[in-house]
């Protein structure tokens, strides 16, 4: 299946909840909303893996990239439920952005991160 991604957008934050197979060609649109969420305002994220089927390497990795370019300028939260998922990112050095999900239905809103001056 293709990858869907529909978008819930709440003040300063945004849920981006992702369907079908992540690859390198398919993260090109989520990256670009993602962007574009950050473009208007957007600080907190949470990116909903849960009903991916399939993740490739350049899919990932993209994710990633854009996952941690967002971090800068807010929060992200990384939600999967399937195994592959999980264990694609439990084992990575993004193990950090991976939230455990909730036993309840719906998707939980970003968390807001708080900065501890140096």
């Amino acid at each position: 299946m293709p990858l869907q991604i529909s978008t819930e957008l709440a003040g300063e934050a945004a849920t981006f909840e992702l369907r079908g197979k992540l690859t390198g060609a398919s993260a090109h649109e989520l990256v670009r909303r993602i962007e574009q969420a950050r473009a208007d305002g957007v600080r907190d994220l949470v990116v909903d893996l849960s009903w991916v089927d399939e993740v490739d390497s350049a899919g990932l990795s993209r994710l990633l990239w854009c996952v941690r370019r967002a971090e800068v300028h807010g929060h992200v939260q990384l939600l999967a439920r399937r195994s592959q998922v999980r264990r694609l990112l439990s084992t990575s050095e993004h193990a950090d952005l991976l939230t455990a999900p909730s036993s309840g239905h719906g998707v939980p809103r970003p968390r807001r991160r708080t900065h501890t001056p140096a």
